[in-house]
């Protein structure tokens, strides 16, 4: 093991001055730890700076000062009393700048070190954004912190927010958690090798299977977070109402009933469903924990899943290592807090429902006001069709004002071809446009080729696929092909 000291001061003359020294023999006690729902790593450790000892005094810190520790390859998995042949390779595990100093006594002090995401933690932000994908939301928050990107995965998600005042990385976080919450992809966010990493989620199962004999363990189980049915609210305009509901008879019947209440902003009233899945899904599970220690292996860290085969306690799982930490001495040993991995669960025998309640201004006519709600709050929704989302976009919309419409979106309908048939079927008229529609027709182009809902004023609203969303259009003739009038239209009041 080697720890690394650099500081720069500035000499007499005012230019900086740069010291480096390896600090080893002078400290012990390494301990290096991190966090799930932490960016970045801590590192902390003892040294020893004694006045009345020649060879052992001026060793003390600067705070600021840069830290580099390193691990031989051999230590990992190695306990005092193994045999190895020793490998003089050493890798760099932590590099991070000193945050705090302790001291007891008259030469004992205590350092902690983060790595450099203390500046993303710490450093505070304002920003605006007006509708950029979460991509280049990303982008634009590191670039003006002066933060190294990696891999960042392409999020389309439009971020719409005004943030003051947030820590750099809690801004990451929340654009994260939007898109996370409107498509239902997980990513992980990372910071390793001096860069943030922006990842789609996947499972990083290390090359390390847990067969050793674990005594030093402890283990939970508890059904106190589980949530068994599920009901997602997505409700601001007084106009509309939209819920989705998901539950687990059996598990119901052998628990009892456990109600999670979710409110989403309306511009997700098309994804309650799909929220209300994902939340059943992530608890409606018993929960186990485990906290143990093993012998140090420094590829392992949170975020990462090991497997554990051990019959001793009888454990033969993936778990995902939620908290970790290293400690480097006469052995190398890691202390983990571990959550099971368990499989994705089925929901196709679970009772679910998405209902749609507006109010009525007459039979089968196009109230403005829910009109307006609708096309409101659809604005900037990514169809999961993209290119090909028209009718999508135009069911969910109208689910806003029209009980048709509301049923086409609920079975499904994303072919205009059977959106226009399915309209005739049930009374309402599709014909040639005569240049004018009320707000809330159905504009068709071409031969059944897109559609678009009309503002009733010469405009219109509808899927783009230029813009990859939603969006309003000042002139209808200009929502498919530039200077296209629409062909059909059908009427809906």
């Amino acid at each position: 093991m080697k720890l690394q000291y650099t500081n720069t001061t500035k000499g007499k003359d005012g230019k900086d001055v740069t010291e480096t020294r390896e600090i080893t023999a002078y400290t012990n006690n390494y301990q290096r730890s991190d966090g799930i729902d932490t960016l970045g790593q801590e590192f902390t450790f003892d040294l020893v700076d004694n006045p009345f000892d020649f060879n052992m005094m001026n060793q003390r810190l600067s705070i600021g000062g840069k830290i580099e520790f390193s691990n031989q390859v051999s230590n990992n998995n190695k306990s005092a009393t193994m045999t190895l042949d020793e490998e003089t390779k050493e890798e760099i595990v932590f590099q991070g700048i000193i945050v705090a100093e302790k001291q007891s006594g008259t030469n004992k002090y205590t350092y902690t070190c983060f790595d450099y995401c203390f500046y993303l933690n710490k450093s505070e932000i304002e920003i605006q954004f007006n509708g950029v994908s979460g991509l280049d939301a990303i982008k634009a928050v590191c670039s003006e912190n002066n933060v190294p990107l990696g891999n960042v995965a392409d999020i389309k998600t439009k971020i719409k927010k005004i943030y003051q005042g947030q820590p750099v990385s809690d801004v990451i976080k929340d654009i994260i958690k939007q898109a996370t919450e409107e498509t239902g992809y997980k990513y992980r966010l990372e910071y390793r090798e001096g860069k943030v990493h922006v990842e789609d989620y996947k499972e990083l199962v290390l090359d390390k299977v847990i067969t050793q004999p674990i005594n030093n363990y402890s283990r939970d189980l508890s059904m106190e977070d589980m949530r068994n049915s599920v009901l997602v609210i997505s409700s601001k305009e007084k106009s509309k109402s939209v819920k989705s509901t998901i539950q687990d008879n059996e598990s119901i019947k052998k628990y009892g009933l456990i109600k999670k209440i979710v409110k989403v902003d309306d511009k997700k009233s098309a994804q309650t469903a799909q929220i209300a899945k994902k939340t059943i899904q992530e608890s409606n599970k018993i929960k186990e924990n485990l906290n143990l220690t093993l012998l140090g292996d420094d590829a392992v860290r949170s975020g990462r899943i090991i497997i554990i085969d051990d019959y001793t306690v009888d454990i033969h799982d993936k778990f995902l290592v939620t908290n970790c930490k290293h400690n480097y001495g006469v052995n190398h040993t890691m202390t983990l807090d571990l959550k099971q991995v368990q499989a994705e669960l089925d929901t196709s025998s679970y009772t679910q429902a998405t209902t749609t309640v507006a109010s009525s201004n007459g039979a089968g006519g196009a109230d403005a006001k829910q009109v307006d709600a609708g096309m409101q709050a659809m604005n900037g929704y990514e169809s999961v069709y993209r290119d090909n989302g028209c009718v999508d976009v135009v069911v969910n919309t109208g689910s806003y004002y029209n009980p048709f419409l509301k049923q086409q979106a609920d079975i499904g309908v994303a072919n205009v071809d059977t959106l226009v048939g399915n309209a005739q079927n049930a009374g309402y008229k599709v014909e040639a446009f005569n240049g004018y529609a009320n707000k809330g027709d159905i504009l068709v182009y071409g031969n059944n080729d897109h559609v678009v809902i009309s503002d009733g004023a010469g405009g219109a609203f509808g899927n783009s696929s230029s813009a990859g969303h939603a969006m309003f259009y000042s002139d209808a003739n200009y929502a498919w092909h530039n200077n296209e009038a629409p062909t059909k239209v059908i009427r809906m009041s």
